[in-house]
């Protein structure tokens, strides 16, 4: 009997030693999956404070970004404003110069259309043009005149006279002594109209003769442009300026 209780006790001594000996290789393992488990939190937490650090980097850099943005278009509508009214001034400059360079031809008709000849005389055909449409003209009416060159033409579609592109035969101009004696001259000449080389007895083909206020180039261009609108029958600068008469 106490045999069998000895062996008894001694195999139940043997199954709780391994019993043991299994749970503590278990729980040496569970300690090694938990010191795994803290490393890896370890590693998280450093990742994730490292993360946050370049958050905060970024957070910064943004908000310096947007500084530098709003000072940046606070220039910029600065630097707007001011160019707004330099633009403004020289506009302002612009047509006050323009409006002097017309001034100093208030008193001046321009002629176009007669043909050049190195022996000509302006005065004689200016003469002839008077006579032509009424008009008594005296020596004492004219300050001077003289050709001037005028300006070329953009487009391929010139018109030619007695074989030279009008644009190369020089205008007449003409200055008076007095603005009114211009107005009235220029009255007569729009009364008669139609006005040719053939009416002034000049050589070559019949040609039409032009005569109106001399411009400045800008208000030339801008009657230029006036006349290619379609809803203006009649156009005809007054006084230097452009005037419509429907």
């Amino acid at each position: 009997m106490s045999e069998t209780l000895a062996a008894f006790k001694e195999s139940m001594m043997a199954s709780l030693k391994e019993l043991l000996d299994q749970q503590s290789d278990k729980i040496c393992k569970l300690c090694e999956d938990i010191s795994d488990v803290k490393q890896h939190m370890s590693y998280l937490n450093k990742t994730t404070e490292n993360m946050s650090c370049e958050i905060n980097d970024i957070k910064l850099n943004i908000t310096t970004l947007n500084k530098q943005i709003e000072s940046t278009n606070m220039r910029v509508c600065t630097l707007e404003k001011e160019l707004s009214e330099k633009h403004h001034v020289i506009t302002s400059l612009s047509t006050q110069l323009g409006d002097r360079e017309q001034q100093g031809r208030l008193n001046n008709l321009e002629i176009t259309g007669i043909p050049f000849k190195r022996s000509e005389n302006l005065n004689t055909i200016l003469n002839c043009i008077a006579t032509k449409v009424g008009f008594i003209i005296s020596p004492s009416d004219v300050d001077y005149i003289h050709r001037v060159r005028r300006y070329p033409r953009n487009d391929d579609n010139k018109k030619t006279i007695l074989g030279r592109e009008s644009s190369d035969i020089p205008n007449i101009i003409v200055r008076f002594t007095q603005r009114k004696r211009k107005s009235d001259m220029l009255a007569a000449v729009r009364v008669r109209r139609g006005l040719t080389t053939a009416d002034l007895g000049l050589d070559g083909a019949s040609r039409p003769v032009f005569i109106n206020d001399h411009l400045a180039p800008h208000n030339k261009i801008l009657f230029g442009k006036a006349r290619k609108l379609d809803a203006i029958e009649t156009l005809f600068p007054r006084n230097a300026r452009v005037a419509v008469a429907s």
